[in-house]
């Protein structure tokens, strides 16, 4: 059996896509790659009392100068909503072996529970490698 691949555009590869509930108030993490060739994602929750209003802020990290080991941390704010908030549209995060990868989000939020997040990672498609074509 082939593997199986979504794409959600014409050249837009759907990576990983799913639903993780935050465990006990913990942020999310995701890493993507392998080895020194990885995307690290930090989703941490911050409920500020008597804010209502949600934003998020990002910061971008390296590990060590030599590795291509990037830490993206998402630190999301007063994301209390039941029906949910997050990405309008895909967000740019960065690339990984030439590809530019993209990550779409939503949090839900139940009053005195964790977090629950839903993502889609994508990257871009590699064009499909020229044949060789013989004309007689």
């Amino acid at each position: 059996m082939d593997a199986l691949k979504i794409y959600a555009g014409p050249a837009i590869v759907v990576i990983a896509s799913g639903t993780v509930i935050a465990y006990q108030g913990n942020p999310i993490e995701m890493v993507y790659g392998i080895s020194d060739k990885q995307l690290r994602l930090v989703f941490r929750f911050i409920d500020e009392v008597g804010v209502m209003q949600s934003r998020v802020e990002s910061t971008i990290s390296k590990e060590t100068p030599e590795t291509q080991i990037q830490m993206l941390e998402f630190k999301l704010f007063n994301f209390k909503s039941q029906i949910g908030g997050g990405s309008r549209e895909p967000i740019e995060i960065g690339k990984l072996n030439g590809q530019r990868v993209f990550l779409h989000f939503r949090v839900q939020h139940l009053i005195d529970s964790d977090k629950t997040l839903h993502y889609s990672l994508f990257h871009e498609a590699r064009p499909a490698a020229p044949q060789n074509v013989r004309v007689s």
